[in-house]
């Protein structure tokens, strides 16, 4: 789970920026599908297994193309569910990210796909660097199960 945040949502809601017109429908819009043609994610294996690495790569990807996205709004939050089984492919290269975890460092930026000038150019969102995650508990059970 991620979260990022703004100390002023007018950022967010200025129709004189590029970043202003593209998150305000984003954000506060009615469209599903808008969103999930625009959620972008860059991802980056920085160390890790070389079969892993080359299964994720670093090119951007639209989510909402490729897996199901949930949303869930309200006037002071939005939080975005990805589906990762939605998607076999992507499934599958979760379960062997998994297994590598512990041995892993991966960044990910997230950032909505300007496509018009007027929303040019992209801003970040936010980014996090996960950095050899164990998936095990104290009592080394996992706790991430894919299924």
């Amino acid at each position: 789970v991620f979260y990022f945040g703004l100390d002023d949502k007018k950022i967010i809601q200025d129709q004189d920026t590029a970043l202003g017109r593209l998150a305000s429908k984003f954000f506060f819009g009615p469209s599903d599908e808008f969103r999930n043609q625009t959620f972008k994610l860059i991802p980056r294996i920085v160390e890790g297994n070389l079969l892993v690495r080359k299964s994720v790569g670093s090119k951007p990807a639209i989510l909402g193309k490729k897996l199901k996205l949930h949303y869930i709004r309200t006037d002071r939050f939005m939080e975005i569910i990805v589906d990762i089984g939605s998607e076999k492919i992507a499934e599958r290269i979760v379960k062997l990210s998994i297994g590598y975890a512990k041995t892993m460092v991966v960044d990910m930026a997230f950032l909505l796909e300007g496509v018009h000038v007027s929303t040019l150019p992209e801003r970040l969102l936010g980014a996090v660097r996960m950095s050899k995650i164990d998936f095990k508990d104290r009592d080394g059970h996992r706790m991430c199960h894919l299924v």
